[in-house]
């Protein structure tokens, strides 16, 4: 665990220098991702897994599954929130944090957004909103993301024990879902 929380500060550190990046994927952004917010998740459910004196098998497999709540939980909260607020968009442009969404977009249109991206000045609010709706028309390949993280997800829970543990978690599964 302790191991854990130093791989948590250190990801942190390593989040730093994502900003800006122009050279920032999607393969980056999981891995971001899964370094921070899936480790946090990892660490909790190994925690709990320890203190219900489970074997190292279920810890193991509680920390792939908490990694993965925590992943797709993260990817889920900021592809609502980036969806229902376009100055949220701006804001984490501006401060040189790129959306999962986003990075779709520009693997899609990679001249436009280099474009927008090496402008001299700030781009105006056209072509931010112009930018917004780009990003908004890679919802399908957010989505289909997350559905895959479930997807795995899922399989991880069903090689738990029977139980009223793995139940829950198969629920909190398919509320997230929504």
């Amino acid at each position: 665990m302790i191991t854990d929380a130093g791989d948590v500060m250190l990801a942190q550190v390593r989040r730093l220098q994502f900003n800006y990046n122009q050279q920032f994927k999607v393969a980056d952004y999981l891995a971001d991702v899964k370094a921070r917010w899936g480790l946090l998740g990892a660490m909790t459910a190994k925690q709990s897994a320890v203190l219900s004196g489970a074997g190292n098998e279920i810890v193991s497999l509680a920390g792939q599954i908490g990694q993965a709540f925590g992943t797709a939980s993260y990817i889920t909260h900021e592809f609502q929130q980036l969806s229902n607020d376009p100055n949220l968009f701006i804001k984490m442009i501006t401060a040189g944090q790129y959306p999962l969404a986003l990075l779709f977009a520009r693997q899609q249109d990679p001249q436009w957004f280099n474009n927008f991206f090496s402008s001299n000045h700030r781009p105006s609010q056209e072509i931010f909103n112009q930018a917004y709706n780009l990003v908004l028309s890679r919802t399908d390949d957010v989505k289909q993301l997350i559905t895959d993280i479930f997807s795995q997800l899922i399989l991880d829970i069903e090689v738990l024990p029977t139980g009223q543990t793995q139940d829950e978690l198969l629920k909190l599964v398919e509320e997230l879902k929504k």
